[in-house]
């Protein structure tokens, strides 16, 4: 089996306090085979434990600012499950403290405010608010795509805060949200 990569290489800005740019290379395998993933710029790991201190919040607003990532946040989810369609629709339509600029995270983006220092949910509930969903449920979607080239299926990863890991579903499956900006 052949085996071919592309390389690419993504200069992109991180909303930090600083101005600094950062390159990230990015592989994305093309392999004759069963499935690939792709790829994307990689988001700072902040430290367990995450503390309130960490995040700025806006009173009234709806979310909370990241200090170690700079991403804004929505502060509480709104405990519909969507379809992924659904939910990057939801994001891209929400307003909150006057702001329009909502998206999907990625998964790194979501993994960030995963905190691995707690279980059940793995997030500090003093910065956000979540729904308590049934074991064995409450992922929330992201961007980050996974592609099989076993059918003309496209998945979603997720992040589910009752494990504090990483799921795929495809995108006519139900999840919750969290939006970021």
């Amino acid at each position: 089996m052949t085996r071919r990569f592309l390389l690419l290489v993504i200069v992109f800005m991180m909303p930090t306090s600083q101005s600094m740019a950062q390159t990230d290379v990015v592989v994305i395998p093309m392999i004759e085979g069963d499935k690939f993933i792709v790829s994307e710029p990689s988001t700072p790991v902040p430290p367990d434990n995450r503390m309130p201190e960490e995040f700025v919040s806006f009173f009234g607003t709806g979310f909370v600012v990241d200090e170690f990532t700079g991403l804004a946040w929505q502060r509480t989810d709104d405990g519909i499950e969507r379809n992924w369609g659904d939910a990057a629709e939801y994001c891209g339509e929400l307003v909150l403290g006057f702001q329009d600029k909502w998206r999907l995270p990625t998964f790194d983006e979501l993994y960030t405010i995963v905190d691995l220092g707690r279980s059940n949910p793995a997030i500090n509930q003093e910065i956000f608010s979540i729904t308590q969903p049934l074991p064995g449920q409450g992922h929330f979607w992201t961007s980050s795509m996974h592609i099989s080239s076993l059918g003309a299926l496209v998945f979603h990863r997720t992040v589910a805060f009752t494990t504090a890991l990483g799921g795929t579903f495809p995108d006519d499956s139900e999840a919750l949200v969290r939006c970021v900006m």
